[in-house]
């Protein structure tokens, strides 16, 4: 027989977001962070921010979930598409907890 190893490990930041492992979330939550590329898109940086939330780095959370709502709300003032119904989901699923810390 022929043992074959299989790499399992996610391999994209957003990918490894969604490990359970702390260390894996939060290192790839600011790897997608501090990549120039990954910020282009403002609705892009609510899952980061959830990930920084729910594994302790809640400030850093607070920042960022507060830099992507502004984001996207200065992109909605250019631009038409169903930015706003994506703001209103994010702000009604991440915003009572976020919004309950900060206050």
């Amino acid at each position: 027989t022929v043992a074959k190893i299989i790499d399992d490990s996610p391999k994209t930041p957003k990918e490894r977001m969604e490990s359970c492992d702390s260390k894996i979330a939060v290192a790839a939550a600011e790897e997608f962070i501090r990549n120039p590329d990954m910020l282009k898109e403002p609705l892009g940086l609510f899952n980061p921010a959830l990930v920084l939330f729910l594994h302790g780095k809640k400030d850093d959370a607070v920042f960022w979930f507060y830099a992507a709502q502004l984001r996207v709300r200065y992109q909605l003032a250019f631009e038409n598409g169903d930015r706003g119904q994506l703001l209103s989901i994010m702000m009604m699923t991440m915003g009572p907890a976020i919004n309950n810390y900060v206050f």
